[in-house]
């Protein structure tokens, strides 16, 4: 046994020796109760006969939960030899079941006869089979006695022989011989108590030294090349108390396999070690996730590619689903459920969910395609239908879009994937156009001239595009003559467009006073003919009537 396991084992026993008194008092006033009350035999379930193999061993284990060795004794068919031997005989059988078998009830026979059908000659019942270095394989049988009355099922000689070899090879002996026996009693779950204590033991002594990894975990990750101060500052931060669970879960799990020595304890503390390990493990792998979701946009391979911040936010949604997902399936094949059942049950209802929940996959799977081909960015400025905003969140289900009103939608991603989207993000450069009118009447020269003047204005500007600027007479407007003016300014930024227009548009107007050219306003001119000038109305006058006379 490794040195730092035998000097917890050996707190252990300072313990019990301490608590060894009162224990043994109460052990001996239960065992006077208990033995009156299996000799009366008369506590078989209802539907098992009290002299079938099942209430033989019932009744063992019942003596042997209690520490009642003399009653448990009483189930041995003890050899001539060992006649004197019965109450320890007894302790190391129920010493070699717990570590290698776990008899259930419901599989023995509650007939007094016992199973007729197992192949095994009349009067024979096996239980189970333990194995052993020195002797192979070696069943655990009972026989069927008569006498003494009344008739009932104990262990074989046969297997009686065999307990004090199966004993010596257990793993637990050196405790066995030195602890006392009340320690070894069924507790919780049926886990001994000894194993509860060292469990408990292990606790803080597993914490602490965890504890002292700390330092190291912190030194050791900012030795990593990494980047700089801050990344690594974030990742110890992060990272480090789940680390540290996971270590210490780790230790925890290789500590206490030295007390997993019984089928109980290997069943119940070792699910309960088991599902710690893997929370720790998902909390870690959670936390990697998030750093990982932080880190990636700062990164220098992700300075030109502004797609990743989108697709890293999706894909650690995503990744933090599936981890869960992990989690859950491990902790349920820990606690010993099916899970290729499980996994069956979750295709087939998960056809069923699919039906019932359409909409809900129609949306995850357009928030995959907006991640895979990106047509638009958290932070992007786009144009959906008839509204325009700036990209805030991209989720599973929907995506919203913050407004020039400071209102935010909320489109479902199934639909936003059909909708025809404008992203503003993904011009190279900013068109500029204008339309100008000048009045009537302005002679062609001038128009040629400001024509010009406004093309070597624009061509002159060291941020428009040279390769196409446009400056044309357009049209003969209803009011006034249309000078069309084109050109593309390189920018992304709409602020900075903002005042390259203002700044050209002001210089347009300097060069229209410099050539006396002048913007015609809005007029409409009504023409009306003499011919069609209607005659002037005449209104008759009438005469008032003269008043009556009598």
């Amino acid at each position: 046994m490794p040195a730092p396991w035998r000097l917890a084992l050996r707190a252990v026993l300072a313990l019990a020796m301490a608590a060894a008194p009162a224990a043994a008092q109460l052990s001996l006033l239960r065992s006077a109760q208990d033995t009156t009350r299996a000799r009366a035999r008369n506590d078989a379930p209802e539907g098992v006969d009290p002299d079938s193999p099942r209430a033989a061993i019932r009744a063992f284990q019942r003596s042997a939960r209690r520490g009642d060795w003399e009653a448990a004794a009483r189930w041995l068919v003890l050899p001539p030899e060992e006649s004197g031997r019965g109450a320890e005989l007894a302790r190391r059988l129920a010493a070699v079941l717990d570590r290698h078998l776990e008899i259930r009830l419901d599989h023995l026979s509650p007939r007094a006869a016992g199973d007729t059908a197992d192949g095994l000659p009349v009067e024979r019942e096996e239980i189970g089979r333990i194995p052993s270095a020195e002797m192979g394989t070696q069943p655990v049988r009972l026989v069927r006695l008569e006498s003494p009355p009344p008739p009932h099922w104990a262990f074989s000689p046969k297997t009686v022989q065999n307990v004090d070899a199966w004993y010596d090879e257990l793993e637990d002996k050196w405790l066995r011989d030195r602890l006392p026996d009340w320690l070894f009693l069924a507790g919780p779950w049926q886990v001994q108590w000894w194993q509860w204590v060292a469990v408990l033991l292990f606790l803080p002594l597993v914490a602490l030294l965890a504890a002292l990894l700390r330092p190291v975990l912190r030194a050791g990750v900012h030795a990593l090349p990494i980047a700089s101060e801050r990344t690594a500052q974030e990742i110890a931060t992060t990272l480090g108390t789940p680390t540290l669970t996971v270590i210490a879960a780790l230790l925890f799990q290789l500590a206490t396999s030295s007390v997993l020595v019984t089928v109980a304890g290997q069943r119940v503390l070792g699910a309960m070690v088991g599902a710690l390990v893997i929370l720790a493990l998902t909390w870690w792998a959670l936390r990697a996730v998030t750093v990982t979701v932080r880190l990636i946009p700062d990164a220098e391979f992700s300075a030109g590619r502004p797609g990743v911040r989108s697709a890293v936010q999706l894909g650690g949604r995503v990744t933090r689903v599936f981890v869960v997902m992990v989690g859950l399936i491990g902790l349920f094949a820990d606690f010993g459920y099916p899970v290729g059942t499980l996994l069956a049950g979750l295709g087939i209802g998960g056809i069923a969910v699919a039906l019932g929940a359409q909409k809900t996959l129609e949306h995850f799977f357009g928030s995959v395609s907006l991640g895979l081909d990106q047509p638009i960015r958290v932070g992007d400025w786009v144009k959906i239908e008839d509204f325009e905003g700036e990209v805030e969140n991209i989720g599973l289900r929907s995506t919203r879009i913050r407004t020039l009103e400071r209102t935010l939608i909320s489109l479902p991603n199934g639909k936003l994937a059909e909708m025809r989207t404008e992203n503003f993000a993904e011009r190279d450069r900013i068109r500029f156009h204008a339309l100008l009118g000048v009045e009537y009447g302005t002679p062609p020269e001038k128009l040629r001239a400001v024509r010009d003047a406004f093309e070597q204005a624009l061509r002159a500007h060291p941020n428009v595009w040279p390769d196409r600027v446009v400056v044309r007479i357009k049209e003969f407007g209803s009011y006034a003559i249309q000078i069309e003016v084109m050109a593309w300014f390189l920018t992304r930024d709409a602020d900075q467009f903002r005042l390259w227009r203002e700044a050209m548009l002001l210089r347009f107007l300097e060069l229209l006073n410099q050539h006396q050219v002048w913007l015609a306003f809005p007029t409409q001119t009504v023409h009306a003919s003499p011919a069609m000038t209607p005659p002037p109305v005449v209104v008759p006058v009438v005469a008032p009537a003269p008043p009556a006379t009598r």
